[in-house]
């Protein structure tokens, strides 16, 4: 979104949260794909408060796209609530457009004479700088281009959906994980910068995760997206990793939610998923004693995960034998934190070091590097900081292209 929309939404903004009602226009925002189901699901359980949904409503459309802002007070006026689009025409009137509209007739107000004016994309920056701004690939290796295809096309805004699943705190025998609050926090600045919108579950058992992730497999907005990310962070022994209620899930049962067989609607686009948790072949609990390894859920599944009803999950081939994909992992890159039999370390004051250096690496390198390459060289950094603990990240790639994050705040460097 230019800049300034974002200035029309701060200047407005006491006005609009008093004057929005959210309930009159959710429907249209939806229909209009404004903003998607999982959002509205997300701003819905805020309850009866209304100022607390139009602020997180707000805060979303200010990620969103110039296409989406006209679209937005057009749903304000087909809901009877004109005097907010006319509020938000005036204030781009007063600020200038310079740009025909990107959504023709979206929505009106009434200038001095009466007639009826079309909102218009408005920019305060020069014509020339605004021409930059399409979406392309920012500079890459020669020959690699917005239409290469050696490289995965992120042309989409946003660029894909983040779901973080953090793990903190446990009801048992398991130590919390104090200090992953400002991993989780880190993350969702530095995707958000990039682009993608982020959605964060807390505390949540191994039902609850595949739930979450079934549900995030099956959004229908990913078919409109360039990629998506995956971030699961808690304790983890070998290939498993815990829920809160101390129960352990094989990590590859939470990745077959993303084959394309499950997935249809990510098929032949990059799939990020980093793991950040312990692979070493026992966990230390908080009795000191050491617990034993493979704790596995033995829940059965309920739905809403009737979608899978068919494959027996308590074996991942078995699932990979059903999909009938001879390439069920395809597009996917899962970036472990270290390597089987070994420790991942974490500050309960500064977070942990593999998310910490994922986040300096990818801020710093993600306008020209791939992400194969910015894991490299977070490894290179693991390394040279903390060769003592010989803890090295352990990336899974099957990727079929190079991928480039293309963040959005560095597209014309």
């Amino acid at each position: 979104m230019d800049q300034i929309y974002r200035e029309v939404f701060r200047k407005c903004y006491s006005f609009l949260v008093a004057n929005i009602e959210y309930d009159d226009i959710c429907d249209l925002l939806i229909q209009y794909e404004v903003i998607p189901e999982m959002i509205a699901e997300d701003i819905d359980s805020l309850g009866n408060n209304r100022r607390a949904k139009v602020r997180k409503l707000i805060d979303f459309l200010s990620k969103r796209s110039n296409e989406t802002f006209a679209t937005f007070v057009k749903c304000l006026t087909e809901s009877k609530q004109g005097h907010v689009a006319k509020t938000i025409t005036d204030k781009l009137n007063e600020m200038g457009m310079i740009r025909p509209p990107e959504i023709q007739g979206c929505a009106t107000s009434s200038n001095e004479t009466g007639a009826c004016v079309s909102v218009a994309v408005a920019c305060s920056e020069p014509c020339e700088q605004v021409a930059m701004e399409e979406d392309q690939y920012c500079p890459l290796l020669p020959g690699e281009s917005a239409s290469s295809p050696v490289c995965y096309e992120m042309n989409s805004n946003p660029r894909g959906f983040v779901l973080i699943i953090n793990n903190e705190t446990f009801t048992q025998t398991l130590e919390d994980r104090f200090g992953s609050t400002k991993d989780v926090n880190d993350l969702r600045v530095l995707f958000c910068n990039f682009g993608f919108y982020c959605d964060v579950k807390h505390n949540l058992t191994v039902d609850e995760m595949k739930q979450h992730l079934l549900a995030f497999s099956n959004l229908d907005e990913h078919k409109r997206q360039s990629c998506c990310v995956v971030i699961l962070m808690s304790h983890g022994e070998e290939d498993h990793i815990y829920g809160s209620g101390c129960q352990s899930v094989p990590i590859k049962e939470l990745i077959v939610y993303f084959s394309d067989h499950n997935c249809p609607n990510l098929k032949n686009k990059p799939k990020l998923f980093i793991i950040q948790a312990c692979r070493s072949y026992k966990t230390l609990p908080k009795d000191g004693r050491e617990s034993p390894t493979n704790n596995s859920s033995s829940s059965t599944l309920k739905p809403p995960l009737m979608r899978l009803e068919s494959f027996d999950l308590s074996s991942f081939d078995a699932v990979v034998a059903n999909t009938m994909n001879p390439h069920p992992h395809a597009d996917m890159l899962l970036a472990y934190s270290t390597a089987i039999g070994n420790k991942s370390f974490r500050s309960t004051t500064s977070g942990s070091l593999f998310i910490q250096n994922i986040i300096e690496v990818f801020r710093e390198k993600a306008h020209t590097t791939s992400v194969t390459d910015m894991l490299i060289e977070v490894n290179g950094r693991l390394r040279e900081r903390y060769g003592d603990l010989q803890q090295l990240s352990a990336p899974e790639v099957v990727l079929t292209k190079k991928w480039y994050l293309n963040p959005v705040q560095n597209r014309m460097t």
